[in-house]
């Protein structure tokens, strides 16, 4: 009776492990799926997080916005990132919308240095008069090349003015951006991209702090979850080895869960 007992708490155990396992596993993974956004400053529709935009680049286009917006009340935002958090580049242009609030007449150009990823996401209004097919030329034409060289001041010089005069037909008004991204063709040499990089990462280093604590956990609530799935395998191991096993095939199955979380916590690029 008590080889049965203690064959029955076994399982118990075993089943709980699973449980807990499969819950830890599902919240983490949840937690890793959400993507980090970068800020958008008051009185700002410019985020270079990836700060690859020289200071003339980003004066410049901050001035075409302006005039964009006023000629024609497109309101033109534009972020770089180094990664897409492991989102696609839809999900996470239409996410970086919503984080940022954006309406029916606003239009982002997202680029994401790190993967190759670039890309236009409008709202209702501008995307009835610019239509995706027109924003994918455009795209293509004036961005693509400079930007995959890795030349992304050349890709903005470019790209801002084909599209202003694009938006500039479709609204059926001037749009004169003369005298902007002159000089900004030029690729960002690397000292200055490290002195800028930074100055960056400096100022919005508070925030990504709190940006990494709200969507993946505090490091001690990792750590703790680390020390239960090793408790998990390496428990499970000695188990193995003293009694051969539950009877079940429930340990060994808990041991592979628990190493996919391992896999999932660490493993997963981010």
């Amino acid at each position: 009776m008590m080889r049965r007992f203690l064959k029955g708490l076994a399982i118990a155990v075993t089943a709980l492990t699973l449980a807990f396992t499969a819950v830890f596993f599902a919240l983490w993974s949840t937690a890793l799926a959400e993507p980090r956004y970068p800020a958008l400053h008051t009185d700002s529709t410019i985020a270079d997080a990836a700060a690859v935009l020289s200071r003339e680049t980003v004066n410049d286009l901050a001035e075409a916005i302006d005039i964009i917006e006023d000629e024609t009340d497109v309101y033109l935002h534009v972020a770089t990132v180094d990664f897409l958090d492991g989102a696609s580049l839809q999900r996470y242009g239409e996410g970086l919308r919503e984080h940022w609030n954006l309406g029916d007449d606003d239009l982002l150009l997202l680029l994401c240095v790190g993967e190759d990823k670039f890309g236009l996401f409008g709202g209702r209004d501008v995307n009835r008069r610019l239509p995706s097919g027109i924003q994918q030329r455009l795209l293509s034409a004036s961005l693509e090349e400079s930007f995959l060289r890795q030349d992304y001041d050349g890709a903005i010089s470019a790209f801002i003015p084909a599209l202003s005069q694009e938006i500039a037909r479709a609204w059926g008004e001037d749009i004169d951006l003369s005298g902007l991204f002159g000089a900004a063709a030029k690729p960002l040499d690397m000292a200055d991209w490290l002195t800028r990089r930074v100055e960056t990462e400096k100022r919005v280093e508070r925030q990504i702090v709190k940006l990494q604590d709200d969507e993946s956990g505090i490091s001690l609530g990792k750590a703790l979850l680390t020390i239960f799935l090793l408790m998990v395998i390496f428990g499970n191991s000695g188990k193995r080895r003293n009694r051969r096993g539950c009877g079940c095939g429930c340990m060994p199955f808990s041991s592979l869960l628990a190493g996919i979380g391992l896999w999932n916590l660490w493993g997963k690029k981010r």
